[in-house]
């Protein structure tokens, strides 16, 4: 009799077989309840190819979820399988985005979770958008939402630790695809997300309160901020900075919004470091900016470097702003007091086409920044409103000169290089500082004038 060759796949290295628990896979199934029973087994849970539909999984330490490739786990297009909003303390929600608090993997003050395994998450936005009803008065070409609303974060890390996600692509979030929230020992390698460029606030990954985090070799393209950085800990039992981060060998695109942002909240954002990233696309490549509503007081940021950048396209290459003017129209507005400083550009070769602002308020303080070996290819036109006459969308504004400063000091520029397109007239300006101090000027080369609080230095 010829022995019988097989294995158990539940004892398989790569983890509990979904399927030995009851999961089908077939993208039609409900696969919900036989996925939490593996997770709850313990250890790490193996998904062979399939699709697998299901509604909030909550992930166990010293454990996490291996999907092969040709595996797809895809949010259910039913609100009543995922939790509800206030499951946890920790967990919040956006009215004004239309996020519902709802999320697909939830880790919960775990430790030792690891996603792998090539396969892919998806968000299944189409379920929770209007995609034959585009936005009008606000963000037009944009889906509108829902009657129900968005779920919120696909990814909601909370409080943990020893968290790994590798090889995995993330993909169709109607809401932020991975959000790491108070975490610690984070390391991210080989993601990849892709975000529908219809679908406003889909951020791929924010990262917010967290202790020692590294993201590599990853391509991220959605809509919204393509990484933020964050300091809201409002919401967290255990307040901590945002510090420690390193973001390297990664390709970033942002439909609208910002390749990297930085800011949010009313916490501390220190130590983070952005290395050898390229930017296809970008609304304003890279952002830091400290307060951006008046529902929080400003995050304060220091000592934040960005080097070996190259940003093929964007609207703005960088801008740093303690707060957004537009709030100093607001009721009840006052000024951020937070502090910006030790902030540094190095080696960034960019196109733009509206003005680089970075802006204090006379309030809080905005210092010590730093540009070196830098050029800049602008083309353009200059002077802009900030809502565009043609599409509504706001944060086309922009001056007659590609950086301008205002209530800032200690800034330096050593070999920084502006190049105007076509010899284009509305750019006057290379530089203009107003209301600064200490500006200094090494080896700069520009096609346009360089003024210093109203001293003609070219």
């Amino acid at each position: 009799m010829k022995e019988k060759v097989g294995r158990d796949s539940r004892m398989d290295s790569a983890g509990n077989n979904v399927r030995d628990f009851g999961a089908v896979g077939d993208g039609r199934t409900r696969d919900t309840a036989a996925i939490q029973k593996a997770v709850d087994a313990g250890g790490m849970v193996y998904f062979p190819p399939g699709v697998y539909l299901s509604g909030t999984i909550y992930l166990k330490s010293n454990g996490g979820l291996n999907l092969a490739p040709g595996a797809v786990l895809k949010a259910s297009p039913d609100y009543g399988d995922f939790n509800a909003p206030d499951f946890c303390s920790q967990n919040s929600w956006s009215k004004n985005e239309f996020s519902t608090g709802k999320h697909l993997l939830v880790a919960l003050e775990q430790e030792n979770i690891t996603l792998c395994g090539g396969g892919r998450i998806e968000g299944n936005f189409p379920a929770f958008m209007l995609l034959d009803k585009p936005l009008k008065e606000f963000m037009p070409g944009v889906y509108d939402v829902a009657p129900g609303g968005k779920l919120g974060q696909m990814l909601f890390f909370c409080e943990s630790r020893k968290i790994r996600i590798r090889d995995i692509e993330l993909a169709d979030s109607s809401y932020w695809h991975c959000f790491l929230h108070g975490c610690e020992d984070v390391i991210i390698t080989g993601l990849r997300i892709y975000g529908d460029r219809h679908v406003n606030t889909n951020d791929g990954l924010d990262i917010d309160c967290c202790r020692n985090v590294t993201v590599s070799d990853c391509i991220i393209d959605v809509a919204d901020d393509a990484i933020a950085i964050r300091g809201n800990w409002k919401k967290l039992k255990n307040k901590r900075p945002c510090e420690n981060i390193v973001v390297s060998n990664c390709v970033l695109s942002a439909g609208y919004a910002c390749a990297v942002r930085v800011g949010v909240g009313d916490g501390i954002i220190r130590n983070c470091l952005f290395n050898n990233i390229v930017v296809p696309h970008a609304g304003v490549a890279l952002l830091v900016q400290s307060r951006y509503g008046l529902e929080s007081e400003g995050v304060a940021i220091s000592d934040v470097h960005f080097s070996n950048i190259r940003i093929a396209e964007s609207k703005r290459p960088f801008s740093l702003y303690l707060e957004s003017k537009s709030l100093s129209g607001r009721k009840d507005f006052q000024q951020c007091a937070k502090t910006d400083s030790g902030i540094t550009f190095s080696d960034i070769k960019a196109s733009g086409k509206r003005t680089c602002f970075i802006a204090g308020n006379g309030r809080g303080i905005m210092r010590d920044i730093r540009f070196k070996n830098v050029i800049l290819d602008y083309v353009g036109c200059g002077v802009c409103p900030e809502i565009d006459p043609e599409t509504g969308w706001f944060g086309h504004a922009s001056t007659e000169a590609v950086i301008d400063l205002e209530k800032t000091e200690d800034v330096r520029f050593d070999n920084v290089e502006v190049n105007i397109a076509n010899n284009n007239p509305g750019w006057r300006y290379a530089v203009r500082a107003v209301d600064c101090k200490n500006v200094l000027l090494n080896a700069c080369k520009a096609e346009r004038e360089i003024v210093i609080n109203g001293e003609k230095l070219k």
